[in-house]
């Protein structure tokens, strides 16, 4: 019937899609199984590539629906080969799922986690149109969904494999997404992930790495102008830009003594709380500190040199000597939170005459 169709010329007009289809056995048979070959071990080259040893379930237009009815609590993810971020996950989303597949089966999990994954640039799985709004609904890779019991519900987790672990191992002992993703943010916040502190991925000692901690004391309490970068350790612009902070950083504290320009960066990411005290309302953010209040929001970031030269116009606009005195400053209240007026009293006798107000 296939020669019939193509007049008798199997290797005619139809040739690459007999070497994908035709179920004949003659010598297209050996041509079709050398192209695939070829095309494996291309595949095999490609991160999102799994392993014959892999707990993540490769899924198809054709087990997607049995799977996914199977199993009681299922984390699918659709991707493309070709996408540099789903490349990023794929590693984390395979030792995401055998984490959680031996705590299945050690019975620390009250119901097993699966994760699968779906490519939805796979010419097989084209007809099933996974990102239509009938079907999935998404229009970006990687997309991930929670299916319990036959709900869908959107991924509301970080892309990490202790992230996924944490968050997939919540949901399994009975708590909602929003409750797995604060206990994540507290464990976060006990870590204090940070670029630029010792072990970080910019680590560096000429940006102090800033936090609830010690934000007060090191940077409103100081004599010194501080030029403060608040950034996301996830987000790639500011993984980009933190070679260049680091580089004016170092140029600009050389030419000043430590006592009149420093420059520090907080993981606004993580203390969220901070960052909304202080009106920063995105990421990457830079702004400059002096006398326990902030002075200015830096507009139009570029290379190291924007940075260079802010810190130092900023420094020659807002840097000014008080007798040496420096204020007794504290972070003002996130937005929504009022100090009750027993507290203010508190702090207006303990103010000195003439100090300013915060």
């Amino acid at each position: 019937m296939w020669k019939g169709n193509m007049g008798g010329n199997c290797k005619g007009q139809d040739y690459e899609y007999m070497l994908y289809n035709c179920p004949a056995t003659c010598d297209i048979c050996v041509e079709a199984q050398k192209q695939y070959d070829e095309m494996e071990e291309e595949r095999r080259k490609n991160p999102t590539y799994e392993p014959d040893d892999s707990q993540v379930v490769t899924l198809t237009a054709d087990t997607i629906d049995d799977f996914i009815s199977e199993y009681p609590m299922v984390l699918i993810e659709f991707y493309a080969p070709w996408c540099g971020h789903c490349q990023h996950v794929a590693p984390q989303f395979r030792d995401a799922a055998q984490i959680l597949s031996d705590d299945a089966e050690a019975g620390r999990l009250p119901i097993a986690v699966k994760l699968a994954k779906f490519d939805d640039q796979d010419p097989q799985n084209a007809a099933y149109k996974a990102g239509s709004e009938e079907m999935w609904n998404f229009t970006s890779y990687p997309t991930m969904y929670i299916v319990q019991d036959g709900e869908v519900d959107d991924y509301w987790g970080g892309h990490e494999a202790e992230e996924i672990v944490h968050h997939m191992s919540e949901l399994s002992k009975g708590k909602n997404q929003t409750e797995a993703r604060m206990s994540w943010h507290d464990i976060e916040q006990g870590q204090k992930p940070g670029f630029y502190k010792t072990g970080g991925k910019h680590e560096s000692d000429q940006i102090t790495e800033l936090d609830p901690d010690n934000f007060r004391d090191i940077v409103l309490r100081s004599e010194a102008l501080w030029i403060v970068e608040f950034y996301s350790d996830k987000c790639p612009i500011c993984n980009s830009l933190a070679p260049e902070m680091i580089k004016a950083a170092t140029k600009a504290q050389a030419e000043f003594p430590e006592t009149e320009l420093r420059f520090g960066a907080c993981n606004s990411r993580v203390w969220d709380k901070m960052a909304d005290s202080f009106e920063i309302l995105s990421y990457p953010w830079v702004a400059s500190f002096y006398q326990g209040k902030k002075v200015e929001d830096m507009a139009g970031m570029g290379g190291w040199e924007s940075f260079y030269h802010w810190g130092k116009e900023s420094h020659e606009k807002s840097y000014k000597k008080e007798n040496g005195a420096v204020l007794d400053a504290e972070m003002p209240p996130a937005k929504g939170e009022k100090k009750s007026e027993e507290e203010a009293e508190t702090k207006e006798e303990e103010q000195d005459p003439g100090e300013d107000e915060l």
